[in-house]
């Protein structure tokens, strides 16, 4: 039992691309959750809520318990919404006032402000942790709750990622805010640290197969390798991971938990990192003067330092403006692993290190090395790149640690051991500086923070890049994404090859993206051309989604009708012949043809959707109509489907539970017409702008109640436009209607009121249909 969770973490990376990230891993909201505070509805790009639960409500009085009311129904409302959930349980400041009464003394200390700086009189009272009476509770409480959590249906259980071991100071590595007033309550770190492990401990036999999450900030030694030794899961809080870019003494940090992840791989174990952004993003000057910037420039760090969940605050969440940092987080959480991973990328930008004394030399710049407080070095180093854009607006803020480094009231663009380079993972840049100059503040859209540039003038004409070697597929997808200023032009290609694609600039003031397909490579090359010299933010390689053409055979080619003999597949990484769930896409009219390439667009989006909102791994499917013999247009009929099926479910590892079928337009009215015939078949169906005819459902057939009673069997999940022209939603909503009035207890309609018969972008491009169709599975 315990090493379920760990197992399935591998396992899940194991098996490739389409596997997506650990369940849960991505985005996150802060500070608290209950249900109704955010939802999948308010951020597609949510992956799981943090419930913060307080002792003093989960223990009103000695051995009683409210754990239904207080974590029970919080899961629930969490699993309904396709949400995963991170626990923590406060004590110290959230002791219940009968634990005193017990005789355990009451802690005062001298807290007077927030981390934030702000005055506050919360978190200032505790119990004295080291109290036989409060050791006892604590214990007692941490069984009761271990209780309750193994009790739970498995599949509110497997909700929870991790629960994280709050021994005192909320979720902090201290016991108290702030120092006792009273000097015999003062606890130290080396007895503290042992009534640490002695909670990690308890936990872990408590909640087996469940991570216990614990703060590393206070770890030594000692502690790490406690963990190595005992834990399944390797779960650290890494909060200056989280609290944005402008934190000095990261370089330290990352080197800790390289030395962690390669000690924990040794041991077969993975690692697990969260780390929130708090209140600093609406309150400090570096971040509130441009929220969306700040953060996704932050979330870009946070990938870089391989944080797998980023707790963010729900307001900061609910604003569509944010939702580009929240996605680029959500690409790559839980993807440490470059031969599975299903993207790499490099943020270009130029890290100002006042700790580098080879770089920024002390004749030069003043300064000693060991010496952080000195204000002019940091100044000195910023004016030199001042031409590029580099500012110092808080300077002493620079020169302390990291709570001090978040208070910055602006841009502080040199710090001490910051990275000193691009924020990357898999595709790095080859000796940078050498063929560009870095830029700082360049504009107020979000990729604007930072960025490379060339300076042909000085000969800085040529930027390398070097991919992982693990990092492999038969075709490379390529964004470059840069600054449209100017009328120069540059080119993305191979080292040595000559048939470099050439990009001209429009000036028109704005980011851009181009995007190439590459055979396998190495090493990429981004080259100055001509004219004006051009800005670049960020570089991405994807796997091309490169499905697999399979053929029915000679025997079942004479029997199909309108079915191309050609079909494409896309299968997970890996030669596992574990029985996958099946998708089987049905395209619209114009896709009828001979070309099975002419419908890889949207199963493609499909595929990349099902990796990106975590619901691989699994086969899609997606066969092409052909003309009918007079050149029509041909049409989807069950009995060449049903062809289609039996071979896959003969050539394929088809889980037959977990059937599914959708299609868009024509393949709309494919999906309500092959399910109306053979319900029997799928899990759940779900047709996109699908037409049932001119004059609605009945139009189609003579035999529409029997339709209806057989759709009835199986839950239909229909999305349509408002403003559809060509496909009326009326005739998906009788189609509903009828369904519902036959019995049909899980048919429903979802209506985009601002969308016309292209609402599919809107329907593959959020978790909703995703999250629906695969949580069905047929008895």
């Amino acid at each position: 039992m315990k090493k379920v969770l760990w197992v399935f973490l591998l396992a899940a990376a194991a098996t490739g691309a389409a596997a997506g990230a650990p369940p849960g891993y991505g985005i996150s909201s802060w500070a608290g959750w209950k249900p109704g505070q955010i939802s999948r509805a308010d951020c597609p790009e949510l992956r799981s809520v943090p419930l913060i639960l307080k002792w003093n409500s989960l223990e009103t009085a000695p051995g009683r318990y409210a754990f239904d009311a207080e974590l029970g129904q919080p899961l629930r409302a969490a699993h309904a919404d396709g949400l995963y959930l991170t626990l923590m349980i406060w004590v110290g400041p959230a002791a219940p006032e009968w634990v005193y009464q017990q005789g355990v003394p009451r802690v005062i200390t001298d807290r007077k402000v927030n981390a934030l700086g702000q005055k506050t009189d919360g978190q200032k009272e505790y119990p004295y942790y080291l109290h036989p009476e409060y050791r006892k509770r604590f214990s007692e409480l941490i069984d009761a709750f271990g209780k309750y959590v193994t009790a739970l249906p498995a599949e509110l259980r497997a909700r929870i990622v991790f629960v994280q071991c709050a021994e005192g100071s909320t979720g902090d590595g201290q016991p108290y805010k702030g120092n006792p007033f009273d000097p015999k309550y003062a606890i130290s770190e080396e007895v503290w640290n042992e009534f640490r492990l002695e909670a990690w401990q308890r936990y872990r036999h408590a909640v087996p197969g469940i991570p216990i999450l614990v703060n590393s900030d206070a770890n030594g030694g000692a502690e790490t390798e406690w963990l190595l030794e005992h834990m399944d899961v390797i779960a650290l809080k890494q909060g200056m991971f989280s609290h944005g870019f402008q934190v000095s003494d990261n370089g330290a940090r990352l080197a800790l938990l390289d030395a962690v992840e390669s000690a924990a791989k040794k041991r077969g174990k993975p690692v697990l990192t969260r780390g929130e952004m708090d209140g600093e993003l609406f309150e400090m000057g570096w971040s509130k003067h441009n929220i969306p910037q700040a953060l996704y420039w932050s979330g870009i760090f946070a990938t870089h330092c391989r944080l797998d969940i980023w707790n963010v605050p729900h307001q900061a969440l609910k604003d569509r403006a944010n939702w580009p940092a929240a996605a680029f987080f959500n690409k790559y959480a839980g993807h440490k692993d470059p031969a599975t991973a299903p993207a790499a990328f490099c943020a270009l930008r130029d890290g100002l290190d006042a700790s580098d004394f080879n770089r920024f030399p002390a004749a030069q710049f003043g300064g000693k090395p060991g010496q952080k407080k000195e204000v002019e070095r940091y100044l000195r180093i910023a004016q030199a790149y001042a031409a590029y854009g580099a500012r110092m607006d808080d300077p002493e803020k620079a020169t302390g640690g990291g709570m001090l480094n978040r208070k910055s009231k602006g841009a502080n663009d040199v710090g001490w051991d910051m990275l000193p380079g691009n924020y990357a993972r898999f595709l790095t840049q080859i000796d940078p500086g050498s063929g560009d100059v870095g830029r700082w503040n360049i504009d107020e859209s979000i990729y604007g923070r930072f960025g490379r540039a060339f300076a042909h003038q000085s000969g800085k004409k040529q930027m390398r890049f070097r991919l992982d070697p693990a990092f492999a597929a038969r075709e490379l997808k390529v964004s470059v994404t840069y600054l449209d200023q100017g009328t120069g032009s540059w080119s993305i290609g191979l080292p040595g090859q000559a048939s470099a694609t050439r990009i001209q600039n429009a000036n028109s003031g704005k980011w851009r993206t181009q995007a190439v397909t590459l055979p396998r490579f190495a090493e990429l090359v981004l080259s100055y051309e001509a004219g004006d010299d051009t800005v670049f933010h960020l570089l991405e390689v994807e796997r091309a989604a490169s499905p697999a053409v399979h053929k029915l055979p000679p025997a079942l080619q004479s029997k199909v009708q309108f079915l191309n003999p050609e079909y494409l597949v896309y299968t997970p990484s890996g030669s596992s012949k574990e029985k996958r769930p099946l998708l089987i896409f049905l395209h619209g009219g114009g896709g009828v043809g001979e070309d099975i390439h002419r419908i890889k667009g949207k199963p493609s989006e499909i595929w990349a959707g099902i990796d990106k909102f975590g619901q691989g791994p699994c086969l899609v499917v997606a066969p092409q109509c052909l003309k009918s013999a007079r050149g029509e247009r041909g049409i989807w009929t069950p009995e060449d489907l049903n062809l289609l099926l039996e071979h896959l479910k003969a050539t394929l590892p088809v889980d037959e539970r977990r059937i599914y079928l959708t299609g868009i337009s024509m393949g709309g009215y494919g999906t309500w017409a092959w399910a109306a015939h053979d319900p029997q078949h799928f899990a759940a169906i779900a047709p996109i702008v699908g037409g049932i005819g001119r004059e609605g459902p009945k139009d189609v057939t003579p035999d529409f109640d029997q339709w209806a009673r057989n759709l009835a069997k199986v839950p239909v999940h229909a999305f349509v436009g408002a403003l559809d022209k060509t496909v009326p939603p009326e005739r998906s909503e009788r189609m509903i209607a009828a369904i519902q009035k036959a019995g049909g207890k899980e048919a429903k309609l979802k209506v985009y009121p601002d969308e016309g018969h292209g609402a599919a972008r809107v329907v593959l491009a959020t978790p909703e249909f995703y999250d629906w169709l695969f949580a069905k599975k047929r008895n």
